[in-house]
C-alpha cells in the first residue's frame, strides 16, 4: 500500500487546488467496500448491472462542484474536499457516505459494509499520494476492527496518544467511563437474557473521540490493562445495579489482543470482579479470532486459566479472521460470535449463508453455543431461528441502552 498510483484528470485536480488550499481544511478520505469485487462478479453474473457504477454516480451526486471522486476499483473510493469546515464536519460528511454506500447495496440486494480514513493537509502529507497513503492505511485499520461506520484519523495518531496520556489515564482511574448494554436474547423458551457491555464516553470526551477511537488511543498510549480495568468496573456496577433491582444478567467483555498479552490478566479480571463479588459465572470475555492467531501460547494460557476460575470464553465476529479447528478443539471456548457481515447478507447471498449455516452446526458440533451479531430484521431472525442458531443479538431487538434503560426494557419485553 507504500505505493500509490493516481490516475491523471483525479491527480491534476487535486494537486492544483492544493496550492491555494487553506490549512487544516483540506481532506482526502479513503473508503474502502468489504468483499466488493465478489459482490460485483455476482452482480454481473445475474445481469444485474455494476454495483460500482452506481455507487459512482449517487456519491458524485453528495458533492460540491469543487470536489473530486475517483473510483480506482470496485473496493475503494477516494474523495477530495477541499473546504471542509473541520474536522468534526468530516466525520458527519463521512458517516453520510458510508450509509449511502450501504443503503444503496441493500437496494440491490446485497451487503456491502465501508470504512473510512481521513487525512488533513498538510498535517499528514504535503502531496496527493501521501495523503492518500495516511488515508488508505488507516481505513484499512478500521477495517480490520470490524467497525461499519469508523473514521479513523490519520497520521498524528502516534503524537496524540503521547499528548493524552496523561489525561486519558486520569479519565480512567477515577472511572468516569460508563458501559451500555446490548440484549443477547435466546432463541429458546426459558434461556436466560445476557448483554454485551460497550463503552461509553462522558460527554466532553464524545465530542473528541468516538468510543472506536478512543480505545485504538488508549491502546497506542499503553493504556490497555488500565482501559480494561475501567471497562471491568463499569460493567461490574451496572451488573449489581442491575441485580439490586431485580435482573440477574449474564454479561459479556471484550479483551483486546494487546490486554491478552498482559501476563498477570487472569488476576485482573478476577480482581475487578471481585471487587463487586459478580461471580465468574456471570461473565463472558469476549477474544476475536486474530488475537488467538497472534498469541496463540499466552492467549491459550490466559483462557484456560480464566475458564477453570468460571469465566465463559467467546470468540467475536467469528468468520472474519483465520479460522482453525484445531483452536477451536484446544481452545476452552464456551461461544461463537459469527460476524455481522455474514449475517446481514445471509438473505441475498447464499455463500453468507452457507457460512453462517456452518459456524451454526461448528459450534453445535464442538458443543458451543452460536450467537448471531447484527440481527436487524424480522426476515433474518426467522431464518437464523430455523438454521437453530442460540441467540441473537441486534436492533430487531434493541440497540445497546444505560443499564436502567436496559432494566426498563427487558420488563417490557417479559425478560425480567
Amino acid at each position: 500500500m507504500d505505493q500509490v498510483f493516481v490516475p491523471g484528470e483525479f491527480s491534476e485536480r487535486v494537486s492544483a487546488a492544493l496550492a491555494q488550499c487553506q490549512a487544516g481544511r483540506a481532506m482526502v478520505i479513503a473508503l474502502r467496500l468489504d468483499r466488493a469485487d465478489y459482490v460485483e462478479a455476482e452482480l454481473e453474473q445475474a445481469d444485474a448491472g455494476t454495483l460500482s457504477t452506481t455507487l459512482e454516480f449517487t456519491l458524485r451526486g453528495l458533492l460540491q462542484e469543487q470536489d473530486a471522486l475517483l473510483m480506482p476499483n470496485p473496493g475503494e473510493v477516494w474523495l477530495w474536499f477541499p473546504r471542509m469546515a473541520s474536522r468534526a464536519v468530516a466525520t458527519v460528511a463521512t458517516r453520510r457516505l458510508l450509509e449511502t454506500v450501504r443503503q444503496i447495496s441493500v437496494d440491490r440486494g446485497v451487503a456491502v459494509r465501508g470504512s473510512a480514513g481521513i487525512a488533513v493537509w498538510p498535517d499528514h502529507g504535503e502531496d496527493l499520494p501521501s495523503l492518500l497513503r495516511a488515508a488508505r492505511r488507516t481505513a484499512v485499520q478500521a477495517q480490520t476492527a470490524h467497525e461499519p461506520i469508523a473514521m479513523v484519523t490519520a497520521g498524528d495518531s502516534e503524537d496524540t496518544a503521547l499528548q493524552d496520556r496523561e489525561s486519558i489515564a486520569a479519565l480512567l482511574n477515577i472511572n468516569d467511563i460508563e458501559v451500555h448494554l446490548q440484549p443477547i436474547v435466546p432463541m429458546r423458551t426459558g434461556g436466560a437474557l445476557a448483554a454485551e457491555a460497550l463503552l461509553r464516553l462522558p460527554p466532553t470526551w464524545a465530542k473528541r473521540y468516538t468510543a472506536y477511537e478512543f480505545v485504538r488511543t488508549a491502546e497506542r498510549a499503553g493504556l490497555s490493562v488500565s482501559l480494561l480495568k475501567a471497562v471491568l468496573n463499569a460493567t461490574a456496577r451496572a451488573v449489581t445495579e442491575l441485580a439490586d433491582s431485580g435482573l440477574q444478567l449474564d454479561v459479556s467483555i471484550n479483551v483486546s489482543p494487546d490486554a491478552l498479552r498482559e501476563p498477570l490478566l487472569p488476576d485482573i479480571i478476577d480482581q475487578a470482579l471481585s471487587i463487586w463479588r459478580v461471580p465468574a459465572r456471570m461473565v463472558s470475555l469476549e477474544v476475536t479470532e486474530g488475537s488467538l492467531i497472534e498469541n496463540t501460547e499466552q492467549a491459550a494460557r490466559h483462557l484456560s486459566a480464566l475458564r477453570v476460575r468460571g469465566f465463559a470464553i467467546a470468540i467475536d465476529d467469528f468468520g472474519t479472521g483465520f479460522s482453525s479447528l484445531a483452536y477451536l478443539q484446544r481452545l476452552p471456548l464456551s461461544k461463537l460470535k459469527i460476524d455481522r457481515l455474514f449475517v446481514a447478507d445471509m438473505l441475498h447471498n447464499k455463500s453468507s449463508l452457507a457460512i453462517v449455516r456452518t459456524v451454526i452446526e461448528l459450534a453445535h458440533n464442538f458443543g458451543l453455543t452460536a450467537i448471531a451479531e447484527g440481527v436487524e430484521d424480522r426476515p433474518t431472525l426467522e431464518a437464523l431461528r430455523n438454521l437453530g442458531i442460540d441467540a441473537v443479538q441486534g436492533y430487531v431487538y434493541s440497540p445497546a441502552l444505560p443499564p436502567a434503560e436496559f432494566l426498563a426494557w427487558a420488563r417490557a419485553n417479559g425478560r425480567a
